[in-house]
């Protein structure tokens, strides 16, 4: 069993309709082979535009307090360094970060935990996600609420300036890192959404 604890609110928590995000759930939810009640782990996660959330964490107010090595990396893209991860006991997609920040010559200072983990206490104490990001990818579109970041407008530079600004000074320290990266995540392949339908009927 893998259990965790966030010290303080996330400080950003969003929706995010990339296909990364999207099909590293896919991928997870298909290695359930028949081992688990697979009709509503995908939709768990993933809402029905096709938007998966995602508060988002300083590292060192994250920590492990069980089943830590039950967690296991892997990459959707090719030489990439966002690792997610997932619970190899269960197969559940737990969290994701970057070994290496862009603009840092050290490990990235956030991590991001799938929302869906977190019990029904801790969800309210998350509040509800301000953004929604990456809607290019969204299955059909999405409401107004969340607002929607479209493309790379100056909402979405905005938000990506007041990251790194927070992260340089958040670098400027050691932090601990509560998830050990692998040396060489494995690059897994993408799982279409059809097929995940289909384990699901």
């Amino acid at each position: 069993l893998l259990k965790g604890t966030a010290s303080n609110a996330p400080f950003q928590f969003l929706i995010c309709n990339c296909d990364d995000c999207r099909d590293s759930i896919a991928h997870v939810c298909s290695k359930l082979d028949g081992k688990e009640d697979r009709s509503g782990t995908y939709s768990k996660y993933v809402d029905e535009y096709g938007g998966v959330a995602t508060p988002t964490f300083w590292k060192s107010e994250v920590q492990i307090k069980q089943g830590l090595e039950l967690l296991e990396g892997y990459i959707m893209v090719k030489n990439s360094e966002l690792v997610r991860f997932f619970a190899k006991c269960c197969n559940t997609p737990i969290c994701f970060s970057h070994r290496q920040a862009p603009l840092f010559e050290r490990q990235a200072p956030s991590i991001a935990v799938l929302a869906a983990n977190f019990d029904a206490k801790s969800r309210q104490r998350l509040g509800k996600p301000s953004k929604r990001i990456m809607t290019k990818h969204a299955l059909k579109e999405p409401p107004s609420d969340p607002p929607v970041i479209a493309g790379f407008g100056l909402g979405l530079i905005c938000l990506v300036l007041k990251f790194i600004c927070c992260s340089c000074c958040y670098a400027s320290e050691r932090k601990a890192n509560p998830v050990p990266y692998p040396d060489t995540p494995v690059l897994v392949k993408r799982v279409s959404q059809t097929a995940i339908s289909k384990k699901q009927d």
